[in-house]
């Protein structure tokens, strides 16, 4: 399910469990829709957002779905744009749900090794969550992107000397 996620939807900090489970009850139609007016009959105003997300999850999660977005989260690669690798990296994430160390691993083996060196130059500490690697992988990303960048434009200066 498309924004059931860890980190999606977002919400704002005081916003409370049954504010969260009321919102997504107003984005539902159809059987999505019955099941959740079952689930707020059974349980009124004692659900948690934690446990509301697992049963929605749980309900209509297609394990298939989720198997085959983990072997395309395993296949991205960075190809010249992080911002592009990580759009595309957090919408598989949506439905493959890597944390900690598994997300690691599977965006560490996307990136270049010019990035990953310089992560590691610039980051010298554990990160706190995935969002703070995530974050530190697209500065580092941009930053190797303007250099390759700046050095095309060096180079075609120095052409142009060395041909006049």
């Amino acid at each position: 399910m498309v924004g059931i996620g860890d980190h999606v939807p977002r919400f704002y900090l005081e916003t409370v469990d049954h504010q969260k489970i009321t919102w997504i009850g107003t984005l539902l139609t159809n059987m999505a829709l019955v099941w959740h007016l079952h689930c707020y009959r059974e349980l009124p105003g004692n659900d948690t957002w934690t446990n509301y997300a697992a049963a929605i999850r749980a309900e209509y999660q297609n394990e298939w779905e989720v198997a085959d977005t983990q072997l395309k989260l395993g296949q991205l690669r960075y190809q010249g744009s992080i911002r592009a690798y990580l759009t595309e990296f957090r919408a598989l994430n949506n439905f493959a749900r890597a944390t900690g160390e598994v997300l690691k691993e599977k965006e560490d083996l996307a990136m270049t090794s010019e990035i990953l060196r310089m992560r590691f130059m610039h980051y010298l500490e554990e990160f706190a969550d995935n969002e703070g690697f995530l974050q530190a992988t697209n500065l580092v990303g941009l930053q190797v992107e303007r250099m390759k960048a700046l050095e095309k434009v060096r180079e075609g200066v120095s052409v142009k000397i060395l041909s006049h």
